[in-house]
């Protein structure tokens, strides 16, 4: 059987023996690339087929820019949740709306580093 694989995206500062701690369970996986088109270009191409869990911190961003309608249909067919990390939440404002995460039945997850959200 194949192991699962969850994709990391954007640097851990703070918790980095936690996430390392996850590899006895699943193939953990970074984006290998620097742009929103070449993430695109290689979730197209089945770059991160098998991945079934993302974790995405605040400057993620730079990579993927926001979670909107094109992301998540690019995204495998086998990631079951995203979870985002950071100070502020404009990058996932469009989450909500999103007719493919409802059409996938996705779960989110939400923390913010200061316990808040603000409006940027």
């Amino acid at each position: 059987m194949t192991r699962p694989k969850v994709l990391l995206l954007g640097e851990i500062a703070h918790a980095r023996q936690a996430w390392d701690s996850l590899s006895p369970l699943a193939d953990l996986v970074t984006p290998g690339v620097d742009n929103r088109a070449a993430f695109l270009q290689r979730c197209r191409e089945g770059g991160f087929d098998g991945v079934v869990a993302i974790y995405r911190t605040y400057y993620s961003a730079a990579v993927t820019g926001r979670i909107d309608d094109e992301l998540v249909g690019a995204l495998p067919r086998t990631v079951r949740f995203i979870s985002h990390t950071g100070e502020s939440s404009k990058h996932i404002y469009d989450l909500c709306p999103c007719r493919q995460v409802t059409k996938r039945y996705y779960s989110f997850a939400l923390t913010l580093s200061r316990g808040r959200i603000r409006p940027d």
